[in-house]
């Protein structure tokens, strides 16, 4: 099985605008949508220098088989692309 490692935008549970940032792995074959994140202005609003975050950072949703969401950095048609790739184990 393979997994695509991605940064993860999470709110911070009881603040307003504040977010951090994680890594993930994820099954691409978990994931039927790919789309540009509408929170995207919030988040470089809110969250840009403390995560050190530039403008010029994208920010796509992606939506899961079971109906969940996650917010991760990078351009829908980036992580699409990661999402899409097959990885081969050189050993």
């Amino acid at each position: 099985m393979s997994y695509v490692r991605l940064v993860e935008v999470i709110p911070v549970p009881g603040s307003t605008g504040d977010y951090t940032l994680e890594e993930c792995f994820l099954n691409p074959k978990w994931i039927k949508k790919v789309s540009v994140s509408p929170e995207s202005r919030t988040i470089l609003e809110h969250a840009n220098r403390r995560l050190g975050l530039s403008e010029g950072h994208s920010f796509s949703t992606l939506f899961f088989n079971d109906g969940k969401t996650v917010t991760v950095v990078g351009e829908a048609s980036h992580v699409q692309k990661l999402l899409s790739q097959k990885q081969i184990l050189k050993g």
